[in-house]
């Protein structure tokens, strides 16, 4: 609903994982070069790691997206699974049928197809999103599948995506096998100060617009702070600072607004600056000035929300009585408070619209009754009349007026003008 306000063609901050919005930091540059290195040398284990919401997936899908077309892969991203249910998924993937076949009899389809492929000139890729859920038995499965090879060949080459957990599981000692077998392993970091700004300036200027948002040196140290240089988490809140933008009819972000939104999504970091305790998570601080207080409590009244006091028990929505109140509601309410008020500015700037054209289409329509006929003389206005002192008309065949006013027969002999027409007043 704000695009058209901030000239923008789609949202430039969600969270769907869109290659067309991929930012590489120096360590998703790394990433991405690592996995290409393997794929194109045909090593067996390739193992990426980072933090949740830190890019892992955006990476993945701009390397299928950028793909040999030579390479054939299969994806497997639900991972809490049994091991036949495991190698079930990958062959279906890789397009085999697996209706009324146990585990042994899918492995040898699997490894018929690897062989095909080869011969064929193709290169099979594994591809294990969200590796940090698998068991260690699973790990061993997997394993297990790399063992599929020719003299002088992989048969299978596996890239293995995870959190950071996944690290430490493999660090294990009865995972040593499974770690001599990983040829190359790179780990996202978290975006730096100076990353986050070009992160940020990069995916509004994809949108449609650079300059939506006029963030300063201080409003980008404060994102950075709350987000820890998290791209998700820097979506999610960016997302919020449009929408609060727009609500609020400006384009200035500040510090302040970065902070008091972060409390509200319960971003890491977060700190408040007065240094009150015992918050509860998933409320919002609503920063002054941001609209009438009274305005706010009249929202949550509509939407049946319990203010709570600063002791935690459920009062009543009633009129501030103090100007610091904490006016605190959970941060789904304060998406709905939000896009109510953002809906109901568009619908006063839709109905000025249409009052402007109705306003103009009037003016029209007045103006051709108005205008005379082609070859016309426009009839004068306002013509001025003068009352007669005493109104008269002309009667034919009356011999006296004045027994005509009466409404008598004219006496015989009577004066006037010998029949002719005679002049009557009333």
């Amino acid at each position: 609903m704000y695009l058209s306000y901030f000239r923008l063609r789609e949202k430039p901050f969600d969270i769907v994982p869109n290659p067309a919005y991929l930012y590489l930091s120096k360590t998703h540059k790394k990433a991405m070069t690592y996995m290409r290195y393997g794929l194109q040398e045909r090593l067996g284990f390739v193992l990426m790691t980072g933090e949740v919401g830190s890019g892992k997936t955006m990476l993945v899908r701009e390397l299928i997206r950028t793909l040999s077309p030579e390479i054939t892969f299969a994806r497997v991203f639900n991972t809490r699974v049994s091991s036949e249910e495991l190698i079930a998924m990958i062959n279906e993937d890789f397009g085999l049928d697996t209706a009324g076949r146990n585990k042994v009899l899918m492995l040898k389809d699997l490894y018929a197809h690897l062989i095909q492929e080869y011969t064929e000139g193709r290169r099979p890729l594994l591809i294990i999103d969200e590796a940090q859920n698998l068991s260690l038995d699973l790990l061993e499965e997997v394993r297990m599948l790399s063992n599929l090879e020719t003299n002088d060949a992989k048969l299978l080459q596996i890239l293995l995506v995870g959190q950071t957990e996944l690290d430490r599981v493999l660090s294990l000692d009865e995972m040593r096998q499974f770690r001599q077998r990983i040829s190359i392993a790179c780990r996202i970091e978290n975006l730096t100060r100076a990353e986050v700004e070009e992160y940020i300036l990069h995916r509004l200027a994809v949108a449609g617009n650079r300059d939506a948002l006029t963030l300063g040196g201080e409003a980008f140290n404060a994102v950075h702070e709350v987000t820890s240089g998290v791209p998700r988490q820097i979506n999610t809140l960016c997302n919020f600072l449009l929408l609060t933008a727009f609500t609020e009819g400006t384009r200035e972000v500040s510090a302040e607004m970065v902070r008091d939104i972060a409390a509200g999504l319960s971003l890491t970091k977060y700190a408040d600056p007065n240094g009150s305790k015992g918050k509860q998570q998933g409320t919002v601080r609503m920063a002054p000035g941001n609209g009438s207080l009274d305005g706010k409590r009249a929202l949550l009244r509509a939407l049946g929300v319990m203010l709570r006091d600063h002791e935690g028990s459920a009062k009543s929505v009633a009129p501030a009585e103090e100007a610091d109140d904490m006016n605190e509601y959970p941060v789904t309410v304060r998406s709905i408070g939000l896009r109510l008020l953002a809906m109901e500015k568009e619908l006063a700037r839709v109905e000025e619209e249409c009052a402007n054209a109705l306003r103009h289409r009037i003016d029209v329509l007045e103006t051709q009754v108005m205008k005379p006929p082609s070859g016309q003389r426009p009839v004068q206005q306002d013509i001025a009349t003068i009352t007669p002192a005493g109104p008269y008309c002309d009667l034919p065949g009356l011999k006296d007026p004045r027994n005509a006013v009466s409404g008598q027969q004219p006496k015989p002999g009577g004066g006037g003008d010998g029949g002719k027409t005679g002049r009557i007043a009333t």
